[in-house]
């Protein structure tokens, strides 16, 4: 295929599958926004422990309600988004050398 021809179907087909895309996500009813310990954990690949604690910490955008944690993962992703740094999957104090 002719570099002209594949970059047209490209832009041809981009719009199709933006669509596609967010029709899935609705679908499986995905949203970032407010989730619990267990739920945010299985989305960061951690343990529900580790998320507590790390909201606790401030690390995590979050707050207790009725005895449970809840993470508010739109404000996490925003704030990976304009460059802050991510500590859910590491250790901020031994990443430090405090440790």
């Amino acid at each position: 295929m002719s570099e002209p021809l594949s970059e047209a179907l490209a832009e041809a087909l981009r719009p199709l599958v933006t669509q596609l895309v967010r029709d899935e996500v609705k679908r499986a009813g995905f949203e970032w926004g407010w989730r619990t310990a267990e739920q945010a954990a299985e989305i960061l690949g951690v343990t529900p422990a580790a998320v507590r604690q790390r909201v606790q910490a401030g690390q995590l955008p979050g707050r207790k309600e009725y005895g449970r944690i809840y993470v508010d993962l739109r404000a996490f992703d925003e704030q990976l988004r304009a460059g802050g740094r991510a500590t859910v999957g590491a250790n901020p104090k031994r990443d430090r050398g405090d440790v």
